[in-house]
């Protein structure tokens, strides 16, 4: 599952918690959040990097840490959103916010590329490489 099913599952879910059919349609929700967080398990998210030559690739293992902790803060969340949509009173405030947070960060990837981009290089050659994490 890729970043933008995940994206388009949670503005469904939004959707449905603000046209007030969350009980009518709580079952296909439970599976697609399901369904969601196994994906999110198996997903890998792309960043755009610049280094300035092979040897100089040491500050990529500080971004895959920090993409990595921003990754399991979003599995974390997801469930946490499981949990609150499962319960009986549902406080639907906290579901949308949770969401919208989600949504609003691009997936809390908008982070790891903020102290990506943060990194200048020293001289005008460098290069660009996509990473995978």
């Amino acid at each position: 599952m890729n970043a933008d099913n995940i994206k388009q599952n949670l503005k469904y879910i939004k959707t449905m918690i603000e046209n007030g059919s969350l009980k009518e349609n709580r079952v296909i929700i439970h599976v697609m959040i399901a369904e969601t967080i196994q994906g999110l398990k198996n997903t890998a998210f792309l960043f755009k990097v610049k280094y300035t030559g092979a040897g100089n690739k040491m500050h990529y293992q500080s971004y895959e840490k920090r993409a990595k902790k921003y990754r399991s803060k979003l599995l974390v969340d997801m469930e946490e959103l499981e949990r609150k949509l499962n319960k009986k009173p549902v406080n639907e405030k906290a579901c949308k916010k949770l969401i919208q947070k989600m949504l609003d960060t691009d997936l809390y990837t908008s982070y790891t590329q903020a102290v990506i981009n943060q990194w200048q290089p020293k001289t005008k050659h460098y290069k660009t490489e996509a990473i995978s994490i």
